[in-house]
């Protein structure tokens, strides 16, 4: 829509345009609904598109629905072919944003084979690719998504420039599998490192020290506690799927392995004595797995540094600002689940946005759409490091880990 009045800019983590001047757009659109339908089929369909897409802009769905879909038939009874590739790519969008994602993506493949067949929709054709891979990202299809995104600018040719919508959208989406990718590399190198440390020395010293039940927390608390006092919150976000994680610091505190204060708990003297020697034994152990890793480190620090404020919970900037590792294998241990609580923190928020803990939101089945909008809200939030990384950083920094031994 060429009028200022539709003016707006996209949102760089959902996609989702918004209004530059909302006030001004609901005015305009109160009186054209207001208005009679021009007689003429091609009138009234630009008259239903423009309402229909202002509607959905401004989030009255509904209300766009109803407008789309009579633009639709109008451009199928009136036609050109053209004009209804084009009105059903925006109804579908509609589909996409109600949440409908299954008819979204069926009426968005229909417009792909049919816009094939239509070359008088010249240029345009770039757009239902563009928005089919908006569909998909919505729905948490991120390799479709990006499959999409990048047809869409290769069909639209010349070069795009940093800040263009259409490449955010491919960079958004590439951020998204490069933060997964990461995910799961992390999953493998710190479960070989505290596997590997356990056996060599690790479990002796627990079990030296007598760690209690429930210990398990100080070993995941141990870069914080050995740091200083750590505040509850910090202490929730790092487990947030441990039932009465306060009953359970109580009891450890009772055991005298940690001391209250006020809102906050300190490791007590054998606590520290403990984590100095586990710490000890795992900076061993990373150095042994992994005696050169000076390009992963640097990667991974370059990712932690700037991710700082980017996590919407606790943990992730505590674990950061608390870090003190000076060898290289230590420095990335520590970076490595730093980042895993970065995607920690995006889990607990994104089942707060459904008004979930993270505990309930673990027991949802995979097919609970509900566990389906976290999930996808998740895997957004956890590329936010990753989308200030060019697209070669991003590549080689997922190369770099895998070659990790673990």
């Amino acid at each position: 829509m060429a009028s200022p009045l539709f003016a707006y800019h996209i949102d760089p983590e959902t996609l989702w345009e918004r209004s530059d001047d909302p006030a001004a757009l609901t005015a305009w659109l109160d009186r054209a609904a207001a208005q009679p339908v021009p007689g003429n089929p091609a009138v009234a369909r630009q008259h239903h598109t423009m309402i229909g897409v202002a509607a959905r802009i401004l989030r009255r769905l509904d209300l766009a629905e109803r407008h789309l879909s009579t633009a639709l038939r109008l451009a199928e009874e009136h036609g050109p072919a053209a004009s209804e590739v084009l009105a059903r790519s925006r109804l579908a969008h509609v589909f996409q944003w109600q949440g409908r994602f299954a008819e979204a993506m069926a009426e968005f493949d229909r417009c792909l084979v049919d816009g094939s067949r239509t070359p008088e929709l010249g240029t345009h054709f770039h757009f239902i690719f563009q928005h089919a891979g908006q569909c998909y990202y919505d729905a948490g299809e991120w390799a479709a998504a990006r499959h999409c995104f990048a047809t869409a600018l290769r069909l639209r040719g010349g070069g795009a420039e940093p800040g263009d919508p259409q490449l955010w959208a491919w960079e958004a989406t590439d951020s998204v599998l490069t933060a997964r990718a990461v995910h799961r590399q992390l999953n493998r190198l710190l479960t070989a490192i505290y596997q590997a440390a356990a056996e060599g020395g690790g479990a002796a010293v627990t079990a030296e020290h007598g760690l209690p039940d429930g210990g398990e927390l100080l070993l995941e608390l141990r870069t914080l506690l050995l740091s200083g006092p750590v505040l509850l919150p910090v202490a929730h976000a790092v487990h947030p799927r441990t039932p009465d994680l306060e009953a359970v610091l109580d009891e450890l505190a009772a055991q005298g392995w940690l001391c209250r204060q006020g809102r906050a708990v300190l490791a007590a003297p054998r606590c520290v004595a403990m984590l100095r020697e586990v710490v000890e034994v795992v900076d061993r152990t990373a150095a042994k797995l992994w005696p050169a890793p000076e390009l992963a480190l640097s990667l991974v620090e370059l990712v932690v540094g700037g991710a700082v404020g980017t996590s919407d919970g606790a943990a992730f900037d505590a674990w950061v600002g608390a870090r003190s590792a000076r060898t290289a294998p230590a420095r990335l241990v520590d970076g490595l689940c730093a980042l895993r609580y970065h995607r920690v923190d995006t889990h607990t928020a994104a089942a707060g946005a459904e008004g979930l803990s993270a505990a309930q939101a673990a027991a949802l089945p995979g097919e609970d759409p509900v566990k389906q909008r976290i999930d996808t809200r998740a895997d957004r939030m956890a590329a936010r490091p990753y989308r200030l990384l060019a697209k070669e950083q991003r590549a080689a920094l997922v190369e770099a880990l895998a070659a990790l031994p673990g």
